[in-house]
């Protein structure tokens, strides 16, 4: 039996939110560090599809429950992944210079237990039903588009995404790179939900170079995170203690060798990025 586009992709958007629901359950906990990055990739899924079928801008439901209650969930867990990550890198550093950080990670693991609790305190105050509320507006509006609908919005957005990406290519600047990361982010994920649908998109070759590109500016922005991080810590020691500002200078200059090495690198490699729509 042949299954529509449209029951594709009504399957797609219910497993996401199946799983955001289960995740959701323990983010927060302790040792709960994947489950909190889990909830993060459901829930970009998520707006990545909201973004490609333009589900939002008709249906103001959809649009309060993204605003109120999805975004709100992915910026309070994305300000304790960014410290969970701080606190795997800062190990690693450690490691590569034979150096003791132990305060700087004491400070970093009370900011992950302050986050952790402000993040249960968010998810408890949520409305319970808001997931299949979501789901439900979704779906309606997904069963008002023809399979030609379907496939037509997923080309039009890459079109226009994609696009984008190349007008980046060659901008090496903080909040472009941020955006480039975002948008290869989303293209990646139209692809992985379309890609069976849509045969002449290449795939999965397409998405193994996109992911490439992405893994290059999310480690760029990790790091930029904790160079800030460092660097703030730094500013607050007392002039006495020499031996730990030359630590944290030994530190931040490190990071910031990697983080020049990292921008070099996806330099010389985004211009063999090749996406089609």
């Amino acid at each position: 039996m042949v299954v529509m586009i449209q029951e594709q992709i009504i399957s797609y958007i219910r497993n996401q939110i199946e799983e955001l629901s289960a995740h959701l359950q323990v983010a927060g906990l302790p040792q709960s560090t994947d489950e909190v990055h889990d909830t993060r990739v459901c829930i970009k899924r998520i707006r990545a599809f909201v973004k490609v079928f333009k589900v939002k801008n008709k249906n103001k439901k959809i649009r309060k429950l993204q605003n109120k209650e999805l975004n709100i969930i992915f910026k309070t867990t994305g300000k304790l992944r960014d410290l969970e990550i701080q606190k795997y890198l800062l190990k690693d550093y450690e490691n590569l210079l034979n150096q003791n950080f132990s305060e700087l990670e004491k400070k970093v693991n009370e900011k992950i237990v302050e986050r952790r609790k402000d993040l249960r305190e968010i998810l408890s105050g949520r409305q319970k039903d808001f997931l299949p509320l979501f789901q439900q507006e979704v779906i309606n509006e997904i069963e008002s588009l023809k399979d030609e609908k379907i496939i037509g919005l997923i080309k039009k957005y890459l079109v226009k995404e994609i696009k984008k990406t190349g007008e980046n290519r060659n901008r090496i600047i903080p909040k472009v790179l941020h955006k480039q990361r975002i948008l290869l982010k989303e293209i990646r994920f139209c692809l992985e939900m379309s890609g069976e649908m849509v045969s002449d998109l290449n795939t999965e070759d397409q998405i193994s170079g996109i992911k490439e590109m992405e893994d290059l500016l999310g480690s760029w922005h990790d790091y930029n995170i904790l160079n800030r991080t460092v660097e703030k810590y730094m500013q607050k020691l007392k002039k006495t203690k020499v031996n730990d500002v030359i630590k944290m200078n030994s530190l931040t200059h490190t990071i910031s060798d990697d983080i020049i090495l990292l921008l070099d690198k996806y330099r010389k490699s985004i211009p063999n990025l090749v996406i089609k729509s």
